[in-house]
């Protein structure tokens, strides 16, 4: 096995090419019921990295999240500056999307979120499936890479904890300066909430 990032990685096959600063690679890694396949290619810049992302597939048993076949993903990183262009995965009606920079004050990232299960986000990550329900949400996140600030709303609709059931839980997140304000609302049923 492979150890990377804390996780053993079972299987790992690779088929790549590399010529003139140029890695062309298309990888399948293994970890139980899991599967991650990429290919694309990574550019080695004098001053940054990027990686064109042709097609990447995240897979645990029946769950499946890939790059939205028209999108064309690139990752930029280096000199304390990571770009990111045209991220899209997608599973049936569910999106994740990511598009922006970080790194100067005046950049962005945004994330965005839409009626993604975070049930099946739960089984990728070989959580205990104690979470359950749809979430939709956006975020920002600007700033450098060492003093970032995220600020994004969301709501979890039709949701669960282990064995306690919500309606909805929404709210709305701000983090900067190694500091959090949080304000949120959970609907158990139209008669019973809580705000925080």
């Amino acid at each position: 096995f492979l150890r990377v990032g804390g996780q053993e990685v079972n299987e790992l096959t690779a088929d790549t090419t590399y010529t003139q600063q140029k890695l062309d690679f298309d990888a399948t890694a293994k970890q139980g019921v899991r599967q991650l396949t990429a290919a694309g290619s990574a550019l080695l810049h004098t001053d940054h990295h990027e990686v064109h992302i042709g097609n990447l597939a995240l897979q645990s048993e029946n769950v499946i999240w890939r790059t939205d076949p028209a999108s064309h993903p690139t990752v930029q990183y280096g000199n304390s500056r990571v770009v990111i262009d045209d991220i899209k995965l997608v599973n049936a009606d569910q999106r994740i999307e990511a598009q922006g920079a970080i790194g100067s004050a005046n950049e962005t990232l945004h994330v965005k979120a839409e009626n993604v299960d975070v049930a099946q986000l739960d089984a990728l990550a070989l959580g205990d499936q104690r979470l359950a329900g749809r979430l939709n949400a956006n975020g920002t996140v600007s700033g450098t890479t060492a003093a970032p600030r995220v600020v994004a709303d969301f709501a979890l609709t039709e949701g669960a904890f282990r064995d306690f059931k919500f309606m909805s839980f929404t709210g709305k997140v701000d983090y900067a300066d190694r500091g959090m304000n949080v304000d949120v609302r959970l609907d158990q049923d139209p008669q019973a909430w809580l705000t925080a």
